[in-house]
Order: structure tokens, then C-alpha cells, then sequence
């Protein structure tokens, strides 16, 4: 028997910094965010590059 599919339900909270304060369409620009879970508590760093500099997160 397969199991009902449960939602998760719990929530993030997402904030977005980008450099210089603006977002302008066609002009590369480092974005920093902040992601806080339903108790306001956050703990995971993300870098743009691991160790042998391949990308691992990329934000288009």
C-alpha cells in the first residue's frame, strides 16, 4: 500500500540582499539571502563555488 502524500508544511522565511541595493534586469549583480525556518532559526551556509571552484548554486 502506498501512503498519502503529506504537504509540507512548514515555512521559510526568504530574504534577498542584493549588492548595491537594486535588482536592474541585464546587469550581473552578487545577490546575499538570509532563510529563516518557522522557529526564526537558520544555520546553513551556501557558498557560490566548493573547493575545486565549480559552481554549486547559481542564481540567474
Amino acid at each position: 500500500m502506498i501512503p498519502p502524500y503529506l504537504a509540507d508544511t512548514r515555512v521559510a522565511k526568504l530574504t534577498f540582499f542584493p549588492e548595491g541595493g537594486n535588482l536592474i534586469e541585464g546587469i550581473p549583480v552578487k545577490v546575499a539571502f538570509k532563510a529563516l525556518n518557522e522557529k526564526g532559526i537558520y544555520g546553513i551556509k551556501v557558498f557560490s563555488q566548493n573547493n575545486c571552484h565549480t559552481i554549486i548554486v547559481e542564481f540567474i
